[in-house]
């Protein structure tokens, strides 16, 4: 569960929230980026690539 700092102004809220919906939506974008690269491995015949 995400913690929310205590004693913020609105302002200070809104970024936070922000922050967290851009981490999220990075970490599932670099997701999708490991999968796609394991999947053209795979269809390629090769082993993925480790170096994610």
């Amino acid at each position: 569960m995400l913690s929310i700092p205590d004693g913020l102004t609105d302002a200070q809220r809104t970024v936070f929230y922000r922050r967290v919906a851009l981490n999220a939506e990075l970490h599932d974008c670099a997701t999708y980026a490991t999968r796609s690269a394991a999947a053209r491995s795979t269809l390629r015949g090769s082993s993925p690539n480790s170096a994610w």
